[in-house]
């Protein structure tokens, strides 16, 4: 879209996408706070809990989806500029090391070492990258930087919430 149609500035599609997911979210929240409690249970099974707002504002869930939200807001900033510095096949070159990320954030955060076939799967991801991306290698430096930052965020976001999941 924003190439398509010669958006001036990717943050209005980023606005746009969070007011779509504001409004969404609060017409399922509303229907099943005031409607039915016992909507959305389909998406339950497929692991989309709809809960009401009560429940949101509880501490816990509160706070998950305050830090989570940032995390994510913050990823997709870094995005959209990787995306003004880099072009789009070394983007998504780099964007393909988002697991390398995590890893190295679950080593990090959690302790968690990975085994030797998923340190092979890996590896074998990144020699596929770079010789995906080689051809375009000499692109402006400050975009790698931010196509990582972007890498981070979201292995951040996914080991925080795997964190939360497990104390379930």
């Amino acid at each position: 879209m924003y190439a398509k149609y010669l958006f001036k500035s990717p943050l209005n599609l980023l606005l746009m996408q969070c007011l779509c997911n504001v409004f969404i979210c609060n017409t399922f929240m509303l229907w099943k706070t005031f409607v039915n409690p016992n909507a959305f249970g389909g998406l339950a099974k497929l692991g989309f809990k709809v809960v009401t707002y009560k429940e949101a504002i509880s501490g816990t869930k509160f706070s998950l989806g305050l830090i989570i939200g940032i995390m994510n807001m913050i990823g997709v900033l870094f995005g959209l500029y990787a995306a003004k510095f880099c072009n789009i096949p070394l983007l998504l070159t780099n964007r393909r090391c988002m697991i390398l990320a995590t890893i190295l954030m679950q080593m990090c955060l959690q302790g968690i070492f990975p085994d030797g076939k998923l340190c092979f799967i890996v590896s074998l991801m990144v020699a596929g990258a770079i010789v995906a991306g080689y051809e375009s290698l000499d692109a402006n430096g400050i975009g790698y930087i931010y196509v990582w930052m972007t890498n981070f965020t979201q292995a951040f976001q996914n080991v925080f919430t795997s964190k939360y999941n497990s104390q379930k």
